[in-house]
């Protein structure tokens, strides 16, 4: 189903005219998945996506094929990736990139590699990663990955595009963006087409740092916003999963656990929630609003300048966006895994 919403921005002054995300529109232009889909455009779930050179998109699906190709249309192109431990194997993949030349890349935390494959799904090479990577994000010019990196403590380290080198950026991630008790420290950082690298709290501050390809500090970006705090309904769902995950141990007295149980939602998603576009905007998709139903992205340009907010009439997860291409992991008829497409103008 293609249709076309309007893009509502809320403006403040200081911004280049250039930048400012003036009437955007964004028209859907294609969706994959549904009730009645068959073959890999039956999508079991998507755990991460990525667009490639010429507006098609790269989804890592939950089971197999684990890489799954499509145009803007939703036509499915190349899938493939099974899990193992052999050649092109993958074991517990979790972030997916495509370079400018179409290549494609996919850090497999299990294994603490990433893996290169050409646009047919032939393995190029592997190139291991230290520690446990948990997070990535990737220049598609230069194809220069930053991964962070968890064991001991956390690290962001810089690998480049020919695979050969790996060097630590930032050797402690801790006092920039404090660990969720009971939780490792599970963050993606966003790379701009300058190379700059963005790394945001969001779960007690409204705050995002943003380095150089050496690990220098170059800004930083924050707002003074109020928490969304969750509803009843969702403060009742997190307590009955965090019970099943201890056993069916009961609660305690105030619904808390060893870990607790936080009642507002994070500023925004610090794994998957930060985006640059082929301009040098950030973009931010934060948890305000009615997120079964809509999404809001806080929009900055290239110096760190707040431009407005944007939203979109439909829940979305894990996103991907160029020069004017959007798409999006969301969720259509019977709750059915979908991916969105949308043209930005």
């Amino acid at each position: 189903m293609v249709g076309q919403a309007a893009l509502v921005a809320a403006m403040l002054g200081g911004c280049a005219e250039s930048d400012m995300p003036r009437e955007l529109t964004a028209e859907q232009v294609g969706e994959v998945g549904c009730v009645d889909c068959t073959g890999t455009e039956s999508l079991p779930g998507v755990r991460d996506l990525a667009l490639g050179p010429n507006g098609e998109v790269v989804v890592l699906a939950s089971a197999e094929p684990l890489i799954r190709v499509f145009d803007l249309g939703g036509l499915p192109g190349a899938a493939f990736g099974s899990r193992g431990r052999g050649p092109g194997e993958f074991v517990a993949p979790s972030h997916v990139f495509v370079r400018a030349d179409g290549t494609i890349q996919v850090v497999d935390m299990g294994a603490r590699a990433l893996r290169r494959f050409d646009t047919r799904g032939r393995l190029l090479e592997s190139v291991a990663i230290p520690d446990i990577p948990v997070g990535a994000g990737a220049d598609p010019e230069s194809g220069t990955w930053f991964v962070t990196t968890t064991f001991a403590k956390s690290a962001l380290r810089r690998v480049d595009n020919t695979g050969t080198g790996i060097e630590l950026v930032l050797d402690s991630l801790e006092a920039l963006v404090p660990a969720v008790p009971g939780h490792p420290l599970s963050l993606s950082p966003a790379v701009s087409p300058d190379g700059t690298v963005a790394l945001g709290d969001g779960i007690e501050n409204y705050r995002i740092t943003v380095f150089n390809d050496d690990g220098d500090v170059m800004r930083q970006i924050e707002r003074d916003l109020p928490r969304t705090r969750k509803s009843d309904d969702e403060l009742a769902a997190e307590a009955r999963r965090i019970q099943d995950r201890a056993g069916g141990q009961p609660m305690g007295p105030s619904g808390s656990t060893a870990g607790g149980i936080d009642e507002y939602w994070p500023y925004f998603d610090r794994e998957r929630g930060m985006d640059f576009d082929d301009a040098g905007r950030l973009w931010v998709r934060t948890s305000r609003g009615n997120r079964q139903e809509s999404t809001t992205f806080d929009l900055f340009d290239r110096t760190g300048e707040f431009l407005g907010e944007i939203s979109l009439n439909r829940s979305i997860t894990a996103f991907d966006v160029d020069a004017d291409i959007l798409v999006g992991s969301t969720r259509g008829e019977y709750d059915v895994p979908t991916i969105t497409f949308w043209r930005i103008r």
